[in-house]
C-alpha cells in the first residue's frame, strides 16, 4: 500500500475548486439536466473517464476525458474549445439548466460562468469518483443491495449510496473539506472518536491510496456505526 501523500498547496486547491465547480455546473446543468428531460432521473453514473447520464444506447451525454459527448452519433467538444457552460450546452445542442429541479440547486453556476478546467485538478476529481465507485461497488455486492450500481447525484456532486441507514460515498471536495474523501453518514448521528464531521466521519482519499483502503475505511465506518451510541440531542 501507498503511503499516504502529503496535503494539497494552496494553488493545487485553487485549481481543484475552479475544476471542480465547473464540472459541477456541468452535470447539474447539462448532463443531469439532459436526463431528467429525457429519462426523468437525475441520477448520473460514474465510468473510469468522467460521468454520463443513463440509459446507455439512448439519447445521452458523457463527459469522458474532458470532452463532452453526445451520444449515438452526437458532437463531441472538448471543453478547453467553449468558453461558458451555456455555450457548451449550446455546442452538443440541448438547453442549459435543470427543469423542475427536485432539490436547491447546489453548483452555483449560470449559463454565462466560464468553463475553467485545470488538466491535472480534473485528472483527481475524475479517479476520486472513479475509485469511489468501485468501492461502492464492493461493498454493494457484500451487502446484497438492491442498488449495485452507485449513483453520482448532481446535488453534492458526490458518489454513493446507502447500506441500511447509513450513507456512504465519496465527495469531490466542499466547504468543509477542500479536496476529495470518503464519507460515512448514519441517519441518525453517532458519538465517537471516528464521527470528525458534522454530518459524521470523513478521510481524505490522500489517506485512502486504493479502492481496498476505501473498502475498508467504509466498513470500519458500518462496524463503528454498529457499536457506538447515538449522539446527545438526536
Amino acid at each position: 500500500m501507498n503511503t499516504t501523500t502529503p496535503a494539497a498547496d494552496g494553488a493545487t486547491l485553487a485549481a481543484l475548486a475552479a475544476t471542480r465547480r465547473t464540472l459541477h455546473g456541468i452535470a447539474e446543468h447539462i448532463v443531469s439536466a439532459h436526463g431528467r428531460r429525457s429519462g426523468g432521473t437525475i441520477r448520473l453514473l460514474v465510468t473510469m473517464r468522467g460521468f454520463e447520464n443513463p440509459p446507455a444506447g439512448a439519447d445521452m451525454l458523457a463527459l469522458a476525458d474532458g470532452v463532452l459527448e453526445r451520444r449515438p452519433g452526437g458532437p463531441s467538444v472538448p471543453l478547453t474549445q467553449v468558453d461558458t457552460i451555456g455555450g457548451l450546452a449550446d455546442a452538443v445542442g440541448v438547453p442549459f439548466g435543470m427543469p423542475d429541479p427536485p432539490y436547491r440547486l447546489n453548483s452555483g453556476c449560470g449559463p454565462d460562468d466560464p468553463v475553467i478546467i485545470d488538466v491535472t485538478a480534473m485528472a483527481t476529481l475524475v479517479d476520486a469518483w472513479a475509485i469511489g465507485a468501485q468501492a461502492l461497488r464492493i461493498v454493494a455486492a457484500r451487502y446484497e443491495l438492491d442498488q449495485p450500481e452507485p449513483a453520482l447525484w448532481p446535488e453534492h456532486f458526490d458518489v454513493g449510496l446507502a447500506v441500511g441507514e447509513i450513507n456512504l460515498g465519496v465527495s469531490p471536495g466542499d466547504e468543509f473539506c477542500p479536496e476529495p474523501y470518503a464519507y460515512v453518514t448514519p441517519w441518525t448521528p453517532r458519538s465517537g472518536a471516528l464521527w470528525n464531521a458534522p454530518f459524521g466521519a470523513l478521510r481524505e482519499l490522500r489517506a485512502l491510496p486504493d479502492v481496498d483502503a476505501v473498502v475498508e475505511y467504509f466498513e470500519l465506518g458500518l462496524r463503528t456505526a454498529a457499536t457506538d451510541p447515538v449522539r446527545p440531542g438526536d
